[in-house]
């Protein structure tokens, strides 16, 4: 997790060619290495998980996502790079919110305009 969140490939790439896992999660069912990165803003970080097979859907114990929790910080451009490699917009937490209303309640309009311009779904019910 240290090297997700601090963005340092070369310690990311050694730890995966020695059999670390990219989707282990802490013992309170904390972020994967994915989610880390995200919730550090480690774009380059972000782009080498997802490019070496990170699991873009993966959740933690409250069902948040990578995308999840970088629309709820307002990190449109980390959201843009998520968006682009096929995360899921209508994935909800444990309290049936979706990344839209994250963004939403958090007041970050570049991040809600991302958003929708990535491709809602016209039915999305997401309480906003």
């Amino acid at each position: 997790m240290k090297a997700a969140s601090e963005g340092w490939l070369n310690v990311i790439r050694l730890l995966v060619d020695k059999g670390a896992s990219l989707e282990a999660i802490d013992e309170d069912g904390g972020p994967t290495a994915l989610m880390t990165a995200v919730l550090r803003k480690q774009r380059d970080a972000v782009q080498y998980l997802l490019r070496i097979g990170a699991r873009i859907e993966a959740s933690d114990q409250k069902k948040q996502t990578a995308l999840w929790k970088a629309a709820s910080a307002g990190y449109a451009d980390i959201v843009q790079i998520l968006l682009d490699a096929g995360a899921d917009i209508e994935t909800r937490d444990l309290e049936g919110q979706t990344p839209l209303f994250a963004a939403a309640a958090k007041g970050s309009f570049d991040t809600v305009d991302g958003i929708l311009w990535g491709g809602v779904a016209s039915n999305i019910d997401s309480g906003v």
